[in-house]
C-alpha cells in the first residue's frame, strides 16, 4: 500500500497551481485595470499638454496676423485719402492716376526682383491696381510700375460693384514648376471728397502672412498655408503629402458641419495636426482658409515612450505579481495539504479498523458456530450418559457404596448438561438469533 504522502501528492501539486492561477488571474486583473486607467491618464494629460501647446502656438499666429492685418488696413485707408489719387479719380484723368499712386505707393512697394516665397517685409506691398465705378480693374499703362500680373489674376481683382468697406481676398496664379504665385490683397474704397459716394477702390497685393516668412518644413512643429480656389498652397510639402491634405482638407470643407475645426491628418511626412479658419468671412472676394499644421511626431514619440514605461512597469508588477502569488501559494497551501494529509491518514486507519472489524466478525461467527456444532455433539451424548446412570441407579442388587459414586456421576452429568445449555446460549447471542426482551 502506498503512503498518504504518495497518494496525495499529485492532488497536493495540482491544488498549488491552481491557486497560484487563481492568484495571477487576481493580480493580472489589477494590473491590467491599473495600467489601462493610468495609460489614459497620461494619454489624456499628454494631449491636454499638446492642446496647449496648439493653442499657444496658434494665439500667436493669430497675435501676429491681427497686427499685420490692422497695419496694413491703416496704410490702405491713409492711402486713399491722398488729395493726388483723389483728384486724379474726381477728374476723370485716369492717365495721372497711376503716376501719382507710384510717388505716394513707393515706399510701399516691394521690389519686383524679389521672387515668391522668398523673405520680404511683411507691410510691403508687391502691386497695387485701382476699381472704376463698375468695380473692373483700370489697367495701368505701365504695368511694372503697379507691379506685374497676368491677365488672369488682375481679372480676379474684379468685383460686381464697388465695396462700402474694405474687402480681404486673394489672388491665385496659374500653377507652374516652382508653385502656384498667391498674393493676399485688401480693397479699399475710395469716397469723393465732394460728394462723399464710393467713387473707385485701391487693390493692393502682398504676400500670404504665413506664407514666406513664416511656413516651416515638415520636420517643424507648426507649418501655415492657404486654401483657396480648391487648391492648398503649403510650402515645403511634396506634392503627394498635398494631395493628401487636399482630398480630406476638401471633403472637410464642403461638408455641412465646419464647427470642427481641426483634423488629425496622416501623411507620408508623418501625423499632423491640421487647424482651418476662413480668413476672410463675408467679403465680396472668394472665400479662403488658413491652413496651419502642427507635427504630431514629438507628440507620439512621447505617447510611444510613455507606452513602454507602461508596458515595462506592468512587465515588471506582472513578474512581481507571478513572484508573490508562487509565495502566497506555497504558504496558504500547506494548512489545506496538512489536512489532506491527516484525512488521508485517517482514511487509511478507518481502512484498516474495517478490514479488522470484518476478520474479527468472520472469527466470531466461525466460534458461534463451532460452539453450536460441540453444543448440539455433546448434548445427546451427556443425556444418555444420564439415562444409563439413572438406569443403574434404579437396581436392586447394587451395592451402597457404588449407589454413592453413581449419583455422584449423574450430578456430574446434570452440571455437564448445563454447561452445553449455557454453550449453546452463547452460540444463539453470537450469532444474533436470541433477542433479550427487557420489557
Amino acid at each position: 500500500m502506498n503512503s498518504p504522502e504518495q497518494v496525495n501528492r499529485p492532488d497536493r501539486t495540482r491544488f498549488r497551481f491552481r491557486l497560484m492561477a487563481y492568484l495571477m488571474v487576481i493580480v493580472s486583473s489589477f494590473t491590467a485595470g491599473a495600467l489601462y486607467f493610468a495609460q489614459r491618464k497620461l494619454t489624456s494629460e499628454v494631449t491636454r499638454d499638446q492642446e496647449r501647446v496648439f493653442e499657444a502656438e496658434e494665439a500667436a499666429l493669430n497675435s501676429v496676423r491681427r497686427t499685420r492685418r490692422a497695419a496694413l488696413s491703416e496704410r490702405c485707408r491713409n492711402l486713399v485719402h491722398k488729395p493726388r489719387i483723389r483728384a486724379a479719380l474726381e477728374d476723370d484723368a485716369l492717365d495721372l492716376l497711376y503716376p501719382s499712386a507710384k510717388d505716394e505707393l513707393k515706399g510701399m512697394m516691394s521690389d519686383d526682383t524679389v521672387r515668391p516665397g522668398q523673405p520680404t517685409s511683411d507691410l510691403r506691398a508687391r502691386f497695387y491696381r485701382f476699381l472704376d465705378s463698375n468695380g473692373s480693374v483700370i489697367t495701368p499703362a505701365e504695368a511694372t510700375d503697379a507691379g506685374s500680373l497676368s491677365a488672369d489674376e488682375e481679372a480676379q481683382l474684379n468685383l460686381a460693384n464697388l465695396p462700402q468697406e474694405q474687402q480681404l481676398g486673394y489672388v491665385a496664379g496659374a500653377p507652374s514648376g516652382t508653385g502656384t504665385r498667391l498674393f493676399e490683397i485688401i480693397a479699399t474704397p475710395i469716397a469723393s471728397s465732394e460728394t462723399g459716394e464710393v467713387i473707385a477702390a485701391l487693390v493692393i497685393g502682398f504676400d500670404p502672412f504665413g506664407m514666406a516668412d513664416i511656413a516651416a518644413s515638415p520636420k517643424e512643429s507648426l507649418s501655415s498655408g492657404l486654401w483657396f480656389e480648391d487648391r492648398l498652397s503649403l510650402p515645403n510639402f511634396d506634392d503627394s503629402d498635398r494631395d493628401i491634405i487636399s482630398k480630406r482638407l476638401s471633403h472637410t470643407l464642403s461638408s455641412t458641419d465646419l464647427e470642427a475645426n481641426n483634423f488629425t491628418v496622416e501623411t507620408k511626412t508623418g501625423s499632423y495636426r491640421l487647424f482651418h479658419k476662413r480668413l476672410n468671412p463675408d467679403s465680396m472676394y472668394a472665400p479662403a482658409h488658413e491652413i496651419s499644421l502642427f507635427s504630431l511626431s514629438d507628440f507620439l514619440d512621447r505617447q510611444r515612450k510613455l507606452r513602454w514605461q507602461i508596458l515595462g512597469i506592468g512587465s515588471t508588477l506582472l513578474i512581481a505579481g507571478y513572484s508573490v502569488s508562487r509565495h502566497l501559494a506555497t504558504r496558504l497551501s500547506v494548512p489545506v495539504e496538512q489536512l489532506a494529509e491527516d484525512s488521508e491518514k485517517k482514511r487509511v486507519s478507518l481502512e484498516k479498523a474495517e478490514t479488522a472489524l470484518e476478520q474479527s466478525q468472520v472469527e466470531l461467527e466461525r466460534s458461534a458456530r463451532f460452539s453450536a456444532d460441540t453444543s448440539h455433539q455433546l448434548k445427546t451424548p451427556v443425556a444418555v450418559l444420564r439415562a444409563g446412570l439413572e438406569e443403574l441407579l434404579a437396581r436392586d442388587d447394587l451395592p451402597e457404596e457404588a449407589r454413592s459414586d453413581i449419583s455422584d456421576f449423574i450430578r456430574q452429568t446434570h452440571r455437564l448438561g448445563a454447561i452445553v445449555e449455557d454453550l449453546l446460549l452463547l452460540s444463539r447471542m453470537d450469532g444474533g438469533r436470541f433477542h433479550l426482551d427487557l420489557a
